[in-house]
């Protein structure tokens, strides 16, 4: 009897250099039907968990073209025509960019061993089922007793040295979800990994409840059924059962834990992160970190529990070296808004390099307001090492003695804070622009409408009189009605005099009711006259 689970006949081939979901954009769809691409690892043959993931980036052109995402170059041309605003929100663009830094293999490379690890250490079972026997029970992939625990990773590094956006661009390889459809009609959830961002001063309450809405959101479920299920169970231990049947239940590969540093660890207690072992140790799943490195090391105190996070990669490293730190630079000054192209010269570079440490999140925004300070000027300053560090000091105050304490907690979370609040300052100067460009083109069009109002008193006056000069068959109460009503139409609103005098005169001739010639003006029409005259 057939498996009827079987997909030997589905297998596809792939070229060099092509990707299994490759004509879908999986930043944007998160759930795909399952490809398979036979494994080169016999052992692997057969497992449809694995043989359904994409392959790894990998080569120095795949990194950089994945990792490596610009804004787009303005010209001179089209900086000159654009608005103060614009100009500082195309600046805020900066914070988009992203280069390619020397973790990024590394970070490839260790998340697809750990899905590997994570898939190879369980088997499949589908409850009360036989072969060829059609069930409706979900299956469940269940962690081999035998099998060792499957090791993740653990990114760190300072804040704004590239993780989360590195573990942004690592994931868009991978879809979320793959649906397994089968013959038989049956079909297999499979989550390809969870990013359960830490919340500041949370607990491990909340980390197993954020695993129930990362599970949701993996889904494409819109009532938060496995969250509010986690959040209702009471106890540490009961939460952490219910994780793992989900796990179980959806075939997670890995959980990532993001920002690890916002846990309360004032509050946190050395059991509740074995806990986290517990999970693992039962459903295989791999598990990652990424957060600052004080941070991992107050969380797993004990090498036992740290080490099951499996290899560590400093995400920070690049910032010590002083050669790539220009390479970024020169990168950086691609994109330029002052008057005249600036040249990179050793003593910026060099200013730059004390102010931001090297981190790139940091360089970025000293740079983005070394570009606000200048076209806000009204005197443009002299674009040297001196400005640099005068920028540093107007936004990010006492930043250059913090950055020579990285490895102080307190020092770090002022520094954090100083990011922060000039990220903030940024948003308000082009929210501030904005309005101030707003009012100035609500002034110019009271102006122009005031204009128009006037323009347009005088038509009247001037293509009444013309009227009443050629003809004397109607009264100047008819005519002036006549006119206004021209006027008012659409399709005269830029006409020039000659048109609107013709259309009124055509008007005129059509009207069938008796006038008498030249009547006595009533007072309101005298008055009119009158301020249009005089206008």
């Amino acid at each position: 009897m057939t498996n009827p689970l079987s997909y030997k006949d589905k297998y596809i081939t792939l070229q060099d250099g092509e990707h299994l979901y490759g004509d879908i954009d999986l930043s944007v769809q998160k759930i795909v039907e399952a490809r398979y691409v036979k494994s080169n690892v016999r052992f692997d043959n057969g497992n449809m968990m694995i043989e359904a993931l994409p392959r790894p980036r990998e080569g120095e052109q795949e990194i950089f073209q994945a990792y490596n995402r610009d804004i787009g170059i303005f010209s001179e041309e089209d900086k000159k025509k654009m608005k103060e605003y614009e100009k500082l929100s195309a600046i805020s663009l900066l914070r988009q960019l992203r280069f390619p830094l020397p973790f990024h293999q590394s970070l490839e490379t260790v998340t697809y061993l750990s899905l590997l690890n994570s898939y190879r250490n369980r088997k499949l079972v589908i409850p009360g089922v036989s072969e060829g026997v059609k069930t409706d029970k979900p299956a469940i992939l269940k962690g081999n007793d035998a099998s060792a625990t499957s090791a993740g990773f653990s990114l760190l590094g300072y804040s704004g040295c590239g993780k989360s956006s590195a573990l942004e661009i690592l994931l868009s390889n991978y879809p979320q979800t793959i649906i397994h459809k089968f013959d038989s009609g049956y079909k297999i959830t499979q989550i390809v990994y969870l990013v359960v961002n830490c919340v500041a001063n949370s607990n491990f309450a909340a980390l197993y409840t954020a695993i129930g809405k990362a599970i949701d959101n993996a889904l494409g479920n819109q009532d938060s059924i496995y969250e509010n299920l986690i959040r209702k169970t009471s106890g540490l231990g009961e939460k952490a059962n219910v994780v793992c049947n989900l796990i179980e239940m959806f075939s997670i590969g890995i959980i990532i834990f993001d920002e690890i540093q916002l846990i309360n660890f004032t509050s946190t207690k050395e059991n509740s992160v074995e806990g986290l072992m517990t999970i693992t140790n039962k459903t295989k799943v791999a598990m990652g970190v990424v957060g600052t490195e004080d941070a991992f090391n107050l969380l797993f105190s004990k090498l036992r529990t740290g080490r099951r996070f499996g290899e560590t990669i400093l995400g920070h490293e690049y910032c010590k070296k002083y050669e790539f730190f220009k390479y970024i630079v020169h990168g950086l000054f691609n994109y330029q808004w002052f008057d005249q192209p600036v040249q990179l010269t050793d003593d910026i570079c060099k200013a730059l390099f004390d102010v931001s440490h090297g981190i790139i999140d940091q360089l970025i925004g000293i740079y983005i307001f070394m570009q606000i300070d200048y076209i806000v000027a009204k005197r443009k300053p002299k674009i040297d090492a001196d400005y640099v560090k005068r920028t540093a000091e107007k936004h990010y105050p006492g930043m250059m003695r913090l950055v020579n304490r990285l490895e102080d907690p307190v020092a770090e979370k002022r520094r954090i804070e100083l990011l922060a609040k000039g990220n903030t300052d940024l948003q308000r100067i082009i929210a501030e622009e904005k309005e101030k460009q707003a009012s100035q083109a609500e002034k110019l069009m009271e102006i122009s409408e005031q204009d128009e109002t006037k323009n347009r008193k005088m038509m009247l006056a001037k293509i009444t009189q013309d009227i009443m000069d050629i003809t004397d068959d109607y009264d100047m109460n008819t005519v002036m009605a006549a006119v206004q009503k021209e006027l008012g139409l659409a399709r005269n609103r830029n006409a020039s005099i000659d048109i609107i005098r013709k259309s009124a005169f055509k008007r005129l001739q059509k009207q069938t009711e008796s006038v008498s010639k030249k009547p006595v003006l009533d007072g309101v029409h005298i008055d009119m006259m009158k301020d249009i005259l005089e206008d």
